[in-house]
């Protein structure tokens, strides 16, 4: 089975709980982290994910090798992201 590439928006406590299932998988790596600043992706990708994945930046987004994103944001979070009043 093809490994995928997963990159995790969250670092609380959704965010501990999304990473903790993708491992769980097998076949999922997880490559990226996005969080409110990026010490506390990196505190976050320390802490929970063994491979160091890279903190995540705009250009990230078009890169070849992410296969998926899983949003462990609050709601409120994506709701103002995407000017959903």
């Amino acid at each position: 089975m093809k490994k995928l590439n997963v990159a995790i928006f969250g670092t609380g406590f959704m965010g501990r709980v999304h990473t903790e299932a993708v491992r769980r998988l097998g076949n999922v790596e997880v490559v990226g982290i996005a969080g409110s600043s990026h010490q506390k992706a990196r505190r976050f990708a320390e802490e929970f994910v063994s491979s160091m994945p890279r903190t995540i930046t705009e250009n990230y987004w078009f890169s070849p090798t992410l296969t998926l994103c899983t949003s462990a944001l609050p709601m409120r979070c994506i709701l103002r992201w995407c000017k959903i009043p």
